[in-house]
């Protein structure tokens, strides 16, 4: 199973690019996918509804299940995102790659959303093995801040991301 993290400011187009990653997959290679979102900001329900009352209860996870047929796993262990990781792998769901969003200490592949130059020198580190943008950085602009990471846009370079993360 392979693990792909995403990070960048919000709006830099992570879920837009993890979106579209999804539906090529599937299509292109029938591959099976997963997504594990760190939430920075604010909680996904709210105190007092059902899902929280449960995990105050003591219930060690929580799935809900609405009309549409679409379920929620609510996991109320202080449970770190390699043991999530680990979890899925183990679960009773076929899942070839892992996208994650959002967890800049995870030490995995990760693809760097920006959306300027400023943003690349701020969070560049030594998991960044593709910068995604829809900028465009001149050969100066990119030695000023010494970048020998890849710019890829996904709607063009699609098969170059596949080759950058050896998948198929």
């Amino acid at each position: 199973m392979k693990i792909i993290n995403f990070i960048g400011y919000s709006g830099s187009s992570k879920t837009y690019f993890i979106t579209k990653t999804i539906k090529l997959l599937r299509e292109k290679y029938n591959m099976e996918s997963a997504v594990i979102k760190n939430i920075h900001k604010h909680q996904i329900d709210e105190e007092g509804k059902d899902t929280s009352l449960f995990a105050e209860a003591g219930s060690n996870y929580t799935v809900a299940k609405n009309i549409y047929d679409e379920s929620t796993i609510f996991i109320k262990k202080n449970i770190s995102i390699k043991n999530l990781i680990e979890w899925m792998e183990l679960g009773p769901f076929k899942i070839d790659i892992v996208f994650t969003e959002g967890f800049r200490s995870l030490k995995a592949p990760t693809v760097l959303c920006v959306r300027n130059i400023e943003e690349i020198e701020e969070q560049l580190n030594s998991n960044v093995k593709m910068v995604l943008s829809q900028i465009v950085l001149s050969q100066d602009e990119m030695e000023r801040i010494n970048l020998k990471t890849p710019i890829i846009n996904i709607k063009e370079d699609f098969d170059h991301f596949l080759k950058i993360f050896n998948i198929k």
